[in-house]
């Protein structure tokens, strides 16, 4: 997952009840049981921030993100951020003048743990 403050490019995703986009990286398992509980406005039970399973979520009518490193309590992410496999190399193409969706696409293009589809979400106008 990869933000640079004004879009997120994720591959493990849904929409929430509220609107909000929310987002994992991590244990597919853990993740995929998250995202349900989140999607229905439910808290994430603690046995599931596994040590590699990381939440996010998404504001596109604000443009906002936050993430949910293994708590509940989310904190707002501000500036470039990447997570996941590849996060090294998505955070080093940013640090070179990429945009969040080409620190993405490097990240996948390096990495064997990097890959499938990407999808971009960007604060509505």
């Amino acid at each position: 997952m990869v933000t640079d403050g004004r879009k997120l490019y994720t591959q493990k995703w849904r929409k929430a009840k509220d609107g909000t986009i929310i987002a994992f990286v991590g244990d597919y398992n853990h993740g995929i049981q998250g995202l349900r509980l989140m999607a229905d406005g439910q808290a994430i039970p603690s046995h599931l921030f596994s040590k590699d399973t990381d939440f996010f979520r998404f504001d596109p009518r604000t443009g906002r993100a936050w993430g949910y490193e293994k708590s509940n309590h989310p904190q707002e992410l501000k500036r470039s951020n990447a997570f996941g496999s590849g996060d090294d190399l998505a955070l080093g193409a940013m640090a070179m003048g990429a945009d969040a969706k080409q620190a993405a696409a490097v990240a996948c293009r390096i990495s064997d743990a990097c890959g499938g589809k990407v999808w971009s979400f960007s604060k509505e106008s």
